[in-house]
């Protein structure tokens, strides 16, 4: 499942690198990152990550928690669907590939939709 993760980050080389570190330190995969802002030295980063269930996901904030400079602002889980017309993508997927039609949208529909 996804969860997305908004926090702040001092603006500066190398910190969302340590944030990616710790995320995968607990096994957490990384699906997608957008910058928000990034004001006074900090940046407001949406970390959009691959979590097996909510314990894991605790596992991935505490990592994250750990991280000099970082804050976990907020968590949204499941996280929202992605940005980008992903379920038009996904439709237009479905309909080049008529053959596939089901096989397309049990792949695509979770990060279509955002869910599992």
């Amino acid at each position: 499942m996804l969860a997305r993760i908004r926090l702040k980050v001092p603006d500066r080389p190398g910190s969302l690198g340590r944030v990616a570190s710790a995320i995968g330190a607990a096994s957490g995969d990384i699906a997608g990152v957008d910058v928000l802002d990034n004001e006074a030295g900090q940046a407001l980063d949406d970390v959009v990550v691959q979590v097996r269930d909510t314990s894991h996901l605790t596992r991935v904030l505490d990592g994250l928690a750990a991280v000099p400079g970082v804050e976990v602002v907020g968590v949204h889980h499941p996280a929202p669907p992605v940005p980008g017309h992903a379920d038009l993508q996904l439709v237009a997927q479905v309909l080049a590939r008529p053959d596939r039609s089901l096989q397309t949208l049990v792949d695509g529909a979770p990060v279509a939709l955002g869910v599992d």
